[in-house]
């Protein structure tokens, strides 16, 4: 897929989107170190949001060290609803 975009977000507290670039200009990923706390509700949300916003056929990879504790705009509901 040379022409799909690829979507960065990194969560720990916050959900913060880092870059949005062409699949094919996707530098190599670095896990960072912990970000304190896990708002894997708001992280899931967030990047389901961008996907149904997005035209085009779009996977989601979520990748986690934690369960859930801290997310401030999704619960487990409204986590699943979307």
């Amino acid at each position: 897929m040379p022409q799909a975009s690829v979507s960065v977000l990194r969560f720990g507290s916050s959900v913060v989107t880092h870059q949005i670039v062409a699949a094919s200009q996707l530098p190599p990923l670095h896990f960072y170190a912990n970000m304190g706390g896990t708002a894997l509700c708001d992280a899931l949300a967030t990047a389901s949001n961008l996907a149904i916003a997005n035209p085009d056929p779009t996977l989601v990879y979520l990748i986690t060290d934690g369960e859930e504790n801290l997310s401030r705009q999704y619960d487990s509901d409204t986590c699943t609803e979307a």
